[in-house]
């Protein structure tokens, strides 16, 4: 006869794990049975940052050279399931990110634990932070923001065990996963990987060996992209598109004042088309000539699907003449950037759920409530974007108690905790500061692969809260055992 193994005789970890798994499924079948949602794959068809799905599948190398748009490693992603599973890539994909979210809510309660958080908290705030509409939305859409999002948290807790154990491996996996990072999202720069190097050899001076011989590699996988895209399309980027992203934030989008700018010289007759319109609507004067005669990917104006191919050699030209109109406005007048950043930090600060992308109809009825009761949607405007009360005074207060525990718990906290929250802390402003500079309109999305780090600032400031109260009950009890002691002499009691 086997032996049976009960839940109790599990190591402790065990137990978490499958405690977590058990409510990750009931969350699951809990939205399920609300409102039926399910995986949306539709953005293979027309997303303007994935190649056309026929050219993934048939031509997937060849595309990837000529991909000049976006870091390719996504993409990389979606041909490989495409060729490996051309009738079901639904269920992979599906799998593939359900897998992706479980492994997010395990290691967020685990970093909170390793932060010395109350196991009470940890799974409190970690189990919240996965109910959230949001994180299911995400969950279920084909797209990078929540692959980036669970591949920062995992970089935290790698980092953070580095720093306890000093293991190599490690080492490697954090940078292996911050590769992966600026591979999938443009917004993470070569320079992001870099500074996290340099951060990294100058604090740890025992390891720095181990630190160059981590790194090197994904450095090296991360130049690689960059410089092939300055051989073929003269831009030492990940994206070319940044001239574009640029436009549709500062360059004003009135006609009179459009006009009025094109009159005095400032812009190009480019500046008078919406950014991101099909290359079609450009002048054919603007569109160079594809480099490689065979690169579908860069001549073709429209995807298999019929949509636009934004991944098209002539963007690269528009994109640059879209940034010399940009840098000409802004000379004429600096003051042109501070309304839209205003806009784009105000549309930072919405729930992360108010994408107009996602697919939100099956559960409509439940975001109504979401966002107006647990968000605090308020009836009035700020840079013409509704106020959420929760996220616009939750996200920096959160913040700046990540700064409190970083600073002042030197004596408290361990060399690992305050590294680790120094990586969370530097990635949030990081992402803050560039997507609301460069980029208006999806910056709630943006902020969404920086969510998990607030998900655990917030788990350590619950429990900094209980240890307060815990400290304050402590004191009272003890002044009240004194004064009673102090009576019970006057009486001549014995104490």
């Amino acid at each position: 006869m086997f032996a049976r193994l009960h839940v109790a005789e599990l190591p402790r970890a065990n137990r978490d794990t499958l405690l977590l798994a058990a409510f990750f499924g009931l969350i699951h079948v809990l939205y399920y049975w609300l409102g039926g949602i399910r995986f949306d794959v539709t953005g293979l068809k027309y997303e303007w940052q994935f190649l056309d799905p026929a050219l993934l599948q048939n031509h997937l190398f060849e595309s990837l050279w000529c991909l000049h748009s976006q870091p390719p490693l996504f993409n990389l992603y979606l041909g490989m399931v495409l060729k490996w599973a051309p009738s079901g890539y639904p269920a992979v994909f599906q799998a593939t990110f359900v897998l992706l979210g479980f492994l997010l809510y395990l290691s967020i309660y685990r970093l909170l634990l390793r932060l010395q958080v109350s196991p009470v908290i940890a799974f409190t705030v970690s189990t919240a932070f996965v109910s959230t509409p949001s994180f299911i939305l995400y969950e279920h859409w084909l797209f990078y923001s929540f692959p980036v999002a669970a591949l920062l948290l995992y970089s935290a807790l790698a980092l953070n065990r580095f720093f306890r154990f000093g293991r190599a491996r490690t080492c490697a996996l954090f940078f292996a996963l911050l590769m992966l990072v600026c591979g999938i999202r443009s917004s993470f720069h070569l320079a992001y990987l870099l500074v996290a190097v340099g951060t990294l050899w100058f604090a740890c001076r025992s390891r720095r060996r181990s630190i160059i011989l981590a790194a090197t590699v994904p450095v090296l996988v991360i130049a690689a992209i960059y410089t092939k895209n300055e051989v073929l399309f003269g831009h030492f980027t990940s994206s070319t598109w940044m001239g574009m992203s640029l436009a549709k934030m500062y360059l004003p989008r009135a006609p009179s004042a459009l006009d009025a700018l094109r009159r005095d010289g400032a812009v190009s007759k480019i500046a008078l088309i919406s950014p991101f319109s099909p290359i079609e609507s450009y002048p054919e004067s603007v569109i160079a000539a594809p480099t490689t005669p065979f690169a579908a990917a860069l001549r073709a104006t429209r995807k298999s699907t019929g949509f636009p191919n934004y991944n098209h050699v002539g963007y690269i030209t528009i994109s640059d003449q879209y940034a010399r109109d940009v840098l000409n406005v802004v000379i004429r007048d600096p003051a042109i950037v501070v309304r839209p950043m205003l806009r784009a930090w105000s549309i930072y600060t919405l729930p992360s759920s108010k994408y107009k992308y996602l697919p939100r109809q099956p559960i409509e009825p439940l975001l109504w409530w979401y966002e107006r009761v647990v968000a605090g949607r308020l009836p009035i405007f700020m840079f013409a974007e509704q106020v959420h009360l929760i996220p616009l005074l939750g996200l920096p207060l959160m913040f700046s108690a990540g700064v409190w525990f970083v600073v002042t718990s030197k004596g408290q906290r361990s060399v690992a905790d305050r590294a680790t929250l120094f990586f969370m802390l530097c990635t949030i402003a990081y992402v803050g500061f560039v997507t609301n500079s460069l980029e208006i309109g999806e910056n709630n999305r943006f902020r969404f692969e920086t969510d998990p780090f607030y998900v655990v600032l917030t788990g350590l400031f619950c429990d900094d809260l209980r240890r307060r109260w815990l400290r304050c009950e402590r004191v009272t009890y003890d002044a009240s055992k004194t004064d009673l002691n102090r009576s019970a002499r006057a009486l001549g009691i014995p104490p």
